[in-house]
């Protein structure tokens, strides 16, 4: 199924489980609470011209593709054109199954059973439409009979206009290097400080803030409605990314900081939170949608 469409009172979705289970257009009463995807999309299907796509089994990139785990190395293929390393795990670029759809929600599913990935697990993605609520979670689980990299998050894009601004909590910043990769964690300067509500319109930022506090606010005062952001504890990283010219910012909670299979900590182990065989783990984003005043 190419294109599946959601309407429950206010709101109106569509989805594609073809293209990488992502979300193409997210409105309540009118209102795009995401930004709609671009034109080119039903062209070319690239989910980076969606309104939101999953990030697993791991998010952002990774050092030239190349990462050792459970003392086995690893290297990983190249998988989005323009990209010098690989980007954002398999999920995005796959084709998923339908296995429910009710009047406000649905269930898509990916297993990833061989290919460039080695560990075989099962994810699900569920999509539900509530009162004032949007509500995202996944759900993955290690079918495999090895430990395995678990990374989990969420990728939506947001309208942006000049006057839009955004608040939410962290407690450091990853600096990066010329290819986006995280080279010191350091106190949030002031130019990426939103713990009030900031102007995000010519704000510079790639990045991954540590220490997230699961909540984020969108208002803008021609709006009509205020957007809040809201997800699991485990998600204790976001990755910002507003760019220099654009109609949209990203703001992506995720369970782990930007190249973490090819960071490793003083004890030689990566920083990916990881899955026993067996082993599930699931993670919820909301967006709420609140009159504006």
């Amino acid at each position: 199924m190419e294109v599946l469409n959601l309407q429950f009172k206010d709101w109106h979705l569509q989805v594609s489980p073809k293209y990488g289970a992502c979300i193409l257009s997210c409105s309540y009463s009118g209102f795009d609470v995401l930004r709609t995807a671009e034109a080119n999309w039903k062209y070319t299907h690239d989910p980076m011209l969606s309104s939101y796509f999953p990030l697993v089994p791991y998010s952002n990139r990774i050092a030239n593709g190349q990462f050792k785990w459970e003392g086995e190395g690893f290297n990983l293929k190249l998988n989005h054109l323009g990209q010098k390393f690989p980007l954002h795990g398999i999920g995005w670029l796959s084709e998923w199954t339908v296995k429910e759809i009710t009047e406000n929600s649905c269930v898509l599913e990916y297993k990833n059973i061989d290919g460039d990935w080695s560990w075989p697990f099962l994810v699900r993605q569920k999509i539900i439409l509530e009162d004032l609520l949007l509500k995202i979670s996944l759900t993955l689980e290690n079918t495999g009979d090895k430990i395995m990299p678990s990374g989990l998050g969420f990728h939506p894009y947001f309208p942006l206009s000049r006057d839009v601004k955004l608040q939410f909590n962290a407690e450091y910043v990853w600096l990066s290097d010329k290819n986006n990769l995280p080279t010191e964690l350091v106190k949030i300067p002031n130019q990426w400080d939103f713990s009030k509500l900031g102007r995000v319109f010519n704000t510079k930022v790639d990045n991954c803030f540590s220490g997230y506090g699961g909540k984020a606010n969108i208002t803008e005062p021609g709006w009509k409605y205020q957007i809040n952001l809201s997800s699991s504890p485990s998600l204790g990283h976001c990755v910002f990314y507003a760019p220099s010219k654009g109609s949209y910012f990203c703001l992506e909670p995720v369970n782990h900081m930007n190249n973490a299979l090819a960071h490793y900590n003083e004890s030689g182990d990566s920083e990916m939170p990881s899955l026993k065989p067996g082993e599930i783990n699931h993670v919820e984003m909301s967006l709420s949608v609140i009159k504006n005043t």
